[in-house]
C-alpha cells in the first residue's frame, strides 16, 4: 500500500500565556493505580479534513462531542475562530484559540449546517463567517462550553493525560492537542518518523495496551482509511516530547470566576503543600 503523508498542516505552535487555567492549580489528578490497563471513549464520528487547516477544529467538535452526544460542525467552527482571528487568510491556529471558539460562541449540530467539506466547497466559501447565515450564532449557544483547562499535573504529560480522562470519564472528557506530525497516515503504532513535520491537532480518547506496552488511542480527522479505522496509537515518548510545542486542553463544566476561586486560593494552596507533605512521609 502506498505510504500517504500529510502535506499541509493546521497547527501552531502554542505561545505561553499566564493566563491559562491549569488542571494542576484546580485538582489533583487520581493515583496511577487507579487507571485500568485500557480505557476508552468511542468517538462518535471519525472525521475527515480533506486537503484543508481544518484540524483544529475537528479535534475540538470531536472532544465536544463525546459530551454533547451529537455530531458537530467542524466548518462553521472553523469560521467563527478564523472571525475572532481577524484574518481568514491565516493558515491555521493554535490550540487556545480553537477552544476558544467553544467557550465564546459554541458550537453548531451537523445538520443545522449548510456546508460541509463532506458536500463540497470549490469556492472557499466554507472559511468565511460572512457566508454562513447569521442566526447560527443563537443556536450554538446551546453547546457553549463554560471553560477550558490546559492539562498538567503530578505526572509526565503522557499519564496526565490517561488520569485526566480517567478522572473526567463519567463526563466523557477528552483530551486535545497536537503533535508534529511525521508518519504516513496508514501507520496505526506510531514511533519513527517517517517524513518532514508539522503541527497537527489531534484528540485522545483513552488508553490500550499493545504487546505490554501503553499507548494513547489518538482520533485523527483523515477519515477511515487512516491507521485503525481512523485511530492511531502514540507511545509516552512522542507524547511528552510533542506537548511541549502545542500543549493539551480540555473543556471543563466550570466558569471562570469559579477557577479564578480555586487557583487564587491561599488556603487551598497551603492545603495541597501539606498533603504532599505528608504523602512524601506515608510512603
Amino acid at each position: 500500500m502506498e505510504k500517504k503523508f500529510i502535506t499541509k498542516f493546521g497547527l501552531r505552535e502554542l505561545a505561553e500565556d499566564k493566563r491559562d487555567f491549569k488542571l494542576s492549580g484546580i485538582m489533583k489528578l487520581p493515583p496511577l493505580e487507579e487507571l485500568p490497563a485500557e480505557f476508552e471513549l468511542e468517538p462518535l464520528e471519525i472525521k475527515d479534513q480533506l486537503d484543508t487547516d481544518y484540524c483544529t477544529q475537528m479535534a475540538c467538535c470531536g472532544a465536544s462531542e463525546l459530551q454533547e452526544g451529537m455530531k458537530l460542525s467542524p466548518e462553521w467552527c472553523f469560521a467563527v475562530s478564523k472571525k475572532m482571528s481577524y484574518d481568514p487568510e491565516e493558515y491555521g491556529q493554535d490550540l487556545r484559540m480553537a477552544m476558544k471558539v467553544h467557550t465564546k460562541y459554541g458550537a453548531i449540530e451537523k445538520k443545522e449546517a449548510p456546508y460541509s467539506l463532506e458536500k463540497g466547497d470549490e469556492d472557499n466559501k466554507m472559511r468565511y463567517i460572512s457566508n454562513w447565515p447569521p442566526n447560527l450564532f443563537e443556536k450554538a449557544k446551546k453547546h457553549q462550553k463554560k471553560s477550558f483547562v490546559r492539562i498538567d499535573g503530578q505526572y509526565d504529560f503522557f499519564d496526565d493525560i490517561r488520569a485526566f480522562i480517567w478522572a473526567f470519564r463519567k463526563e466523557k472528557r477528552a483530551a486535545v492537542l497536537g503533535v508534529n506530525w511525521a508518519w504516513p497516515l496508514d501507520m496505526k503504532i506510531m514511533e519513527t518518523s517517517f517524513a518532514p513535520a508539522g503541527g497537527h491537532a489531534i484528540y485522545c480518547s483513552g488508553w490500550k495496551q499493545i504487546k505490554g506496552e501503553t499507548y494513547l488511542v489518538i482520533i485523527n480527522s483523515y477519515g477511515k482509511e487512516a491507521g485503525d479505522q481512523g485511530k492511531h496509537y502514540f507511545p509516552r515518548s512522542i507524547i511528552n516530547q510533542e506537548i511541549k510545542k502545542y500543549g493539551a486542553f480540555a473543556f471543563i463544566d466550570m466558569q471562570p470566576k469559579e477557577l479564578k476561586k480555586l487557583l487564587w486560593s491561599p488556603l487551598r494552596r497551603l492545603w495541597e503543600k501539606v498533603k504532599e507533605y505528608f504523602d512524601v512521609i506515608w510512603q
